[in-house]
């Protein structure tokens, strides 16, 4: 098989204030729908899958769809339970929802006029009604997580050889 890799490079945000995550959408949103209109796939991903990783593909979702934030991320969390922004990312994506998810739906349907956007929002509204299926029946035995805590980082214990526990 023939691959061809790109990539986007999007910081470190753990070293930026996160305040600014927000600014990427659209750059994201074009990498991805550039890539998908090509007939490619795109990964996004970031240290666990869980917040920075989430919120990008939720801005997508949400740009792409009629689905709100809280929808965006249900159809994430569908597809990977331990999906979950931070707080501080699930604001921004409540202010993009609110402030530029219009602007920014108008600007991707200019940009790429000939790109359908009905077989997106088909397949997340099928996916949306699978979670809510899955979440309250009985099938998952009450183990599924609707929001679960996300998985904390491990952090070294506390010990003399280690100079951070001064």
């Amino acid at each position: 098989m023939n691959f061809r890799i790109k990539s986007i490079y999007v910081y470190k945000l753990q070293t930026l204030q996160v305040r600014i995550f927000h600014s990427f959408f659209s750059r994201c949103n074009d990498f991805i729908h550039k890539a998908r209109a090509s007939g490619g796939g795109v990964l996004i991903h970031c240290l666990a899958g869980v917040s920075r990783s989430v919120t990008i593909a939720a801005a997508y979702l949400m740009s792409v769809t009629s689905l709100s934030c809280k929808d965006s991320l249900k159809v994430l969390r569908g597809a990977r339970s331990i999906a979950n922004p931070n707080c501080g990312f699930q604001k921004q994506l409540h202010q993009f929802e609110f402030q530029r998810l219009t602007e920014e739906r108008r600007r991707l349907r200019e940009r790429y006029p000939r790109q359908s956007f009905q077989l997106d929002e088909k397949e997340c509204k099928q996916l949306l009604v699978v979670y809510h299926a899955t979440t309250k029946s009985k099938e998952c035995g009450g183990i599924c997580r609707r929001y679960g805590p996300p998985p904390s980082p491990k952090r070294r214990s506390p010990h003399r050889d280690n100079p951070r526990s001064s």
